[in-house]
């Protein structure tokens, strides 16, 4: 056993002291990087955020089916994130805020989630006042009065 502990210790004793000395360094290297402010690198555009004020919901029925569904709330808030330049330049119109009804049924669930539609660079960060709305069916038909 002291013959083990003898040649783990004293056995290639340079190479392992360089491997501890390697360690430390690669250590403080890291640990100072770590430590220091993050800097802007020049040239990266500017990130900001736009809120687009009372975005009407469009609500995408399947082909052939009436579309008579009204969303309540029908307009909503939508904030926005992006290159500040092309943020500036963003009509409201260019954002869809839309409810996917064509693959499914009302007859169990009332609610739906928003799905918000952006340009290239721009991402959607909140949807203000819920990202859930109501879906309200149309009226049902009225019968047919009988004239005799």
């Amino acid at each position: 056993m002291i013959r083990f502990l003898h040649n783990f210790f004293f056995r290639d004793w340079l190479l392992k002291v360089f491997s501890l000395a390697l360690a430390v360094l690669t250590w403080l290297a890291v640990s100072f990087s770590l430590r220091q402010k993050v800097v802007e690198v020049p040239g990266v555009p500017a990130i900001s955020e736009r809120t687009y004020y009372d975005l009407p919901v469009v609500i995408l029925s399947a082909s052939g089916v009436p579309s008579g569904y009204k969303a309540k709330p029908s307009e909503l808030n939508v904030t926005v994130q992006g290159n500040e330049a092309v943020l500036e330049n963003l009509p409201g119109k260019n954002i869809r805020v839309l409810v996917d009804m064509s693959h499914s049924t009302l007859t169990n669930v009332r609610t739906r989630p928003v799905e918000v539609i952006t340009p290239a660079g721009v991402t959607h960060v909140r949807i203000e006042p819920t990202n859930l709305v109501e879906i309200i069916p149309p009226p049902p038909p009225k019968p047919a009065e009988k004239t005799e």
